[in-house]
């Protein structure tokens, strides 16, 4: 009686320091995963507010192209006339940044578009470990979503090089 209590003790005690440690194990990957998370999302606000200067530059430089290529505007004297060196060049300095913005508010798109597409994968993939361990159709879709998106990201990228080039 008295080795079968000290038996069932120790039992019990090496039992409740597995449970002890994988607790501690699971609040580990939390912490961890929450950290992660976190960083994810920092650089994801630091790429939309990118992206909400670069659209308003875009707009601005826009509003200021059409002032000055405008055949209504009362303004517009200087472009009936042969424009100088100094504002050809400012001109075309304009026209350089907006093409610019343009291209790069669309390496911008396709990037989000590929983040978003990648991430809903990583939680399909997570949500089916947690139901159960075979592969679904809703995984299989993801999977085709996210390579689909990688490859759009990869023919941009050699579109906008193979522009470059030319």
């Amino acid at each position: 009686s008295r080795d079968a209590s000290v038996c069932i003790e120790s039992d019990l005690a090496t039992s409740m320091e597995r449970m002890v440690s994988k607790y501690q194990e699971k609040i580990s990957n939390v912490n961890r995963s929450e950290e992660e998370n976190a960083d994810v999302q920092q650089r994801l606000v630091h790429l939309l507010s990118v992206q909400d200067d670069l659209e308003k530059q875009k707009k601005e430089t826009n509003i200021a192209l059409e002032e000055q290529t405008s055949d209504n505007a009362p303004k517009n004297i200087a472009r009936k006339e042969p424009l100088d060196a100094e504002s050809e060049w400012k001109r075309r300095k304009i026209v350089y940044k907006c093409r610019e913005i343009q291209n790069l508010i669309s390496i911008v798109d396709t990037r989000l578009s590929l983040n978003e597409e990648i991430f809903s994968f990583f939680d399909d993939i997570k949500e089916d470990e947690d139901q159960s361990g075979a592969v679904s159709l809703s995984l299989s879709k993801s999977t085709q979503s996210a390579t689909r998106a990688l490859f759009m990201s990869l023919t941009s990228g050699y579109e906008h090089v193979r522009d470059f080039d030319s």
